[in-house]
């Protein structure tokens, strides 16, 4: 078992009641959208009930009790089984293939009577692993997301788990091993922002959606006492629409013929920019999380065309897809117009920002996030692709610089400046900093303009990224020429220590004694710890 999943997904996996399953499953794959209506042998859409009678005439399930097991209860949906399922308390690897061609054939006499699957499983990854993840995973049962895909998991629609026997410990060891595995698909999908997935213990068989805001289970249907479950889940995860399965599709995929004749992938996104319509062609990942909860930032390098007074125009920008609190007062892209606004340098420049909307509104009247679309430019890499020692130095000014403009300007705080926000990009408006070599340089004249003009010609410039959690301060924090560089505390000299032992304290009677870092374990009564919260009356502006 993985830990670290267990841990990350503890507190955050809901467990179903059968009749909140069945609830979830009726709004999840409603029979209209399974069964849209004019397909088949009946003028108006099916139902998973009619699925189900037609099984019956045609043998694939027999209504009655099963001789595989004699017990009967109340509690049964129905009683009956499915003649053509293998024996699922048998070892895994033994009935892996026959539960395959036993999905396969219920999908086949489905599409009979109604042709709306066009999906398949497969148990070849039950022996080796799925190329294109992040780990080297074997899922015992997969689903193509369309027929003839390669043998990756960004062709997965979805995969299953099987076990021979039901029970807690079951449910908790294969929930976590599918956690693993959903995280590698949600990794490996760059356009995907959920992951439904089956487990199968013994006779049972659980739905399961991961997505960066947790999971959700449903409770386990017998899969011969509950027919009609069984076929709402398979039909389902086969014939949903992308949007279902969780792809974002205002991503449009497509093929393009290159002029050597070969036919490649393309995805595109389209936006609204007033007054017009503008397409960004994808044309690779920068950067995607990795991480089963969270917002699941993805970014991608694009070039967006626009048609304008001279006709069609094309630019590289930068694209991030992310799952935010619609209620946030202040986005990413509200922040970022705020430093535009200001003419903050070292920032990116705010293209567009929308939220994207689904396809099926929902019912509910509230949303806990939103996924958002953020466009902006330029384009850059990590800070760790720095071709020389001073592209490094200027860069990591940069940051400083911009940062500090932000705070003073703008009154904003990052919040998270990281390895991952640091960029390096090819920028137009360069600063010479000369206001930072005169300050901090004692340098002569001649050559603080000597090596301001060696700052302004080197090409690529530091550029904070990833503003997502920066906030607004109450009040501005100015920094003039006389203040000092470090904070005024009195630091201990001749002294190694851990950050984390010290403490910064002032005397009880002394209100204008400037605060000093002691020991924890030489505190006494007559020593206050000083807490640095702000002023007393902050706007809660979030």
């Amino acid at each position: 078992m993985d830990a670290l999943v267990e841990n990350n997904t503890h507190e955050t996996h809901w467990e179903l009641s059968r009749d909140d399953s069945d609830k979830f499953l009726n709004f999840l794959f409603p029979d209209e959208v399974l069964f849209p209506k004019g397909m088949g042998e009946l003028p108006d859409h099916c139902t998973i009930e009619q699925v189900l009678n037609n099984c019956v005439s045609r043998g694939l399930y027999i209504p009655g009790v099963n001789p595989a097991s004699a017990s009967g209860s109340s509690e049964k949906e129905e009683v009956g089984y499915w003649p053509g399922a293998p024996q699922l308390d048998t070892k895994p690897t033994a009935c892996k293939g026959l539960l395959t061609s036993f999905f396969n054939l219920v999908i086949a006499i489905v599409n009979q009577h109604i042709p709306t699957v066009y999906r398949v499983w497969s148990a070849d990854s039950a022996t080796c692993p799925l190329s294109g993840g992040n780990a080297m995973r074997k899922p015992n049962l997969f689903c193509w997301l369309n027929a003839g895909s390669k043998f990756d998991w960004r062709h997965l629609a979805t995969f299953a788990k099987v076990k021979n026997h039901t029970g807690k410990d079951n449910e908790k060891s294969s929930y976590i091993e599918m956690a693993g595995k959903a995280s590698c698909l949600l990794y490996a999908q760059d356009s995907c922002h959920a992951a439904p997935c089956l487990h199968i213990l013994g006779s049972q068989i659980y739905l399961t959606v991961f997505d960066q805001g947790g999971s959700l289970s449903t409770c386990g249907y017998d899969i011969h006492c509950y027919p009609c479950k069984f076929l709402h889940i398979l039909i389902g995860v086969m014939s949903a629409p992308h949007n279902i399965l969780g792809f974002d599709i205002s991503i449009n995929w497509g093929k393009r013929s290159c002029p050597d004749g070969k036919v490649v992938d393309v995805k595109e996104l389209k936006i609204e920019m007033d007054p017009t319509t503008c397409t960004i062609e994808l044309t690779r990942v920068l950067f995607i999380s990795d991480n089963l909860f969270g917002r699941g930032t993805t970014v991608w390098e694009g070039m967006m065309k626009a048609r304008g007074t001279s006709g069609m125009q094309a630019r590289k920008v930068a694209v991030k897809d992310l799952w935010i609190d619609p209620l946030r007062k202040y986005t990413e892209g509200k922040i970022l117009s705020i430093l535009n606004v200001c003419k903050i340098k070292g920032i990116p420049t705010l293209v567009h920002e929308e939220q994207v909307k689904a396809p099926y509104p929902s019912t509910n009247s509230y949303y806990l996030h939103v996924l958002s679309h953020i466009i902006t430019h330029p384009v850059g890499n990590l800070i760790t692709e720095f071709s020389c020692l001073g592209e490094l130095l200027v860069a990591f000014l940069d940051y400083i610089v911009a940062h500090k403009n932000a705070v003073e300007i703008t009154h904003v705080l990052h919040c998270d400046i990281s390895l991952f926000n640091l960029l390096l990009a090819f920028v137009t408006q360069r600063s010479d900093h000369l206001e930072f070599v005169q300050r901090m340089s004692s340098l002569s004249a001649a050559d603080q303009t000597a090596l301001c003009t060696r700052i302004v010609s080197i090409k690529q410039r530091g550029v904070l990224a990833d503003w997502g959690y920066a906030v607004p301060m109450a009040e501005p924090t100015t920094i003039t020429n006389s203040a000092s560089p470090t904070l005024p505390i009195k630091q201990l000299s001749r002294v190694e220590y851990e950050s984390s032992n010290f403490v910064p304290i002032v005397p009880v009677n002394s209100k204008d004694a400037p605060p000093s870092l002691t020991l924890v374990s030489d505190l006494t009564e007559e020593d206050n710890i000083v807490l640095a919260m702000g002023p007393a009356s902050v706007e809660n502006d979030l």
